[in-house]
């Protein structure tokens, strides 16, 4: 199909080729700052799960966590830190019987016992 015979076309795929672009460049400009943040801050993600563990030692919501490690993206925090330690058995949730609760907090789990 011949794109300059129709103009709507022609706008559509333009707009398209521009929103996949800017979509790219947006994730390489974010994997950017992330290696940029990372490569800062000289910790593995090791040690920032240990630190993570420890700040946990009294109830902390989610919020919290995120910002105690400076992330924003709660997907990615559930993805990457959170289900690991609480598989481990490091944390647990203080309302394990609703684990989407809007007061869900975690802890860190006593290894004394």
């Amino acid at each position: 199909m011949d794109c300059s015979v129709n103009p709507y076309l022609q706008c559509f795929l333009g707009v398209h080729i521009f929103n996949t672009f800017l979509a790219y460049s947006g994730i390489l400009v974010n994997a950017r700052l992330r290696k940029h943040r990372w490569s800062h801050s000289g910790k593995d993600l090791d040690q920032r799960l240990a630190e993570l563990i420890e700040f946990c030692g009294m109830p902390r919501s989610k919020r919290e966590m995120l910002d105690y490690l400076g992330l924003t993206d709660s997907k990615n925090f559930r993805e990457g830190y959170l289900v690991p330690l609480l598989n481990a058995g490091k944390i647990e949730m203080t309302i394990p019987d609703k684990p989407s609760s809007r007061r869900q907090k975690y802890k860190k789990v006593n290894s004394d016992v």
